[in-house]
């Protein structure tokens, strides 16, 4: 909102005009890389001479009377084109990280993609949740697997809406065995969205972490920058409902009480290899007391080695480092 309003004061003041003339209003299209950004930081710069003052509208958390939770409000503000500028700039900075960060991310799922194709103990695998809806929720855990040969697309189903890190481990687990136990891979990496109540958390860690050394491989886990983890997930996903959509229509006389009723009217008409679980299954993950790992949140790559290591990145572009941790 910052740029637009900057953009429609060209025609109010000249030196706005002649500074941001060459730039688009897609902020995103100006901060592709470090020498852009610095760039347009230099020429807004240029406007700090200026006396004027900016009313520009932004989103803000606010608290309201009616809600339990800050909610996104979007209101009115008034600042020097100085204070302005140094806020602007400050977003600028911020977005050139958010936008390299998920460049990375998607440079090193790609390479992990392309790795599985062309080795034969590599398997590569991205997954997401999603949600379903009958007479009762039934959670999935979506995906597709890379190999070298024989590449699927798997689902995992459950009457557990459970989505923490034990219900996401329950539910690959079955996937995990199969790899490694009947497709003899010794490297797997998975790829997936950044939520910190699923998949990037001390839970998650410490499964990984104890299952590569119990299997004598080595898994690593890529995450994508929060909020851009859609990818090959989703048709699954779409699929997969459509299926479980079709089934019920097609027998209205049929209860469905479970999931696995459902798994039943859908496995020989799709080639999406399904996996069951259930509650018992996440209640047969068991847990130590787990401490915190010091700068989980900006994580973004995590790898478990065969003797017992674990080692974190904050992009996977970056060197790994040896993480502390305490189980």
């Amino acid at each position: 909102m910052e740029f637009e309003k900057l953009h429609h004061l060209k025609s109010r003041y000249p030196l706005v005009k002649i500074v941001l003339d060459r730039y688009s209003c897609d902020l995103s299209e100006s901060v592709k890389d470090d020498d852009r950004t610095e760039e347009l930081k230099k020429e807004l710069m240029k406007l700090y001479t200026e006396n004027f003052n900016v009313t520009y509208s932004e989103w803000q958390k606010r608290n309201l009377s009616n809600c339990a939770a800050p909610v996104s409000t979007k209101v009115t503000l008034t600042h020097t084109i100085q204070k302005f500028l140094k806020k602007f700039i400050s977003e600028v900075d911020t977005l050139a990280s958010h936008i390299h960060r998920i460049r990375e991310q998607f440079r090193a799922a790609k390479m992990s993609k392309e790795e599985a194709k062309v080795e034969d103990v590599i398997a590569t695998i991205q997954l997401d949740w999603r949600a379903f809806y009958f007479e009762q929720h039934v959670a999935l855990q979506i995906g597709y697997v890379w190999l070298k040969d024989g590449s699927f697309s798997f689902g995992c189903l459950s009457d557990d809406t459970n989505h923490m890190a034990e219900a996401a481990w329950a539910g690959i687990q079955p996937l995990l065995n199969h790899l490694v136990d009947e497709k003899e891979i010794s490297i797997i990496n998975i790829i997936s969205d950044s939520p910190i109540s699923q998949y990037r958390n001390k839970t998650m860690f410490y499964l990984i972490k104890k299952f590569a050394a119990k299997q004598k491989i080595k898994i690593k886990w890529i995450y994508f920058e929060a909020g851009h983890g859609k990818g090959v997930a989703d048709s699954i996903g779409a699929t997969l409902k459509r299926k479980m959509d079709e089934a019920i229509n097609y027998n209205p006389d049929d209860s469905f009480s479970s999931v696995s009723d459902l798994i039943d009217a859908i496995e020989d008409r799709t080639d999406i290899k399904l996996y069951l679980y259930g509650k018992s299954d996440v209640e047969k993950v068991k847990l130590p007391k787990l401490s915190t790992i010091k700068g989980t949140v900006t994580l973004h790559e995590v790898v478990a080695t065969s003797d017992g290591k674990f080692y974190g990145k904050d992009l996977s572009s970056d060197k790994e480092s040896l993480l502390a941790v305490k189980f």
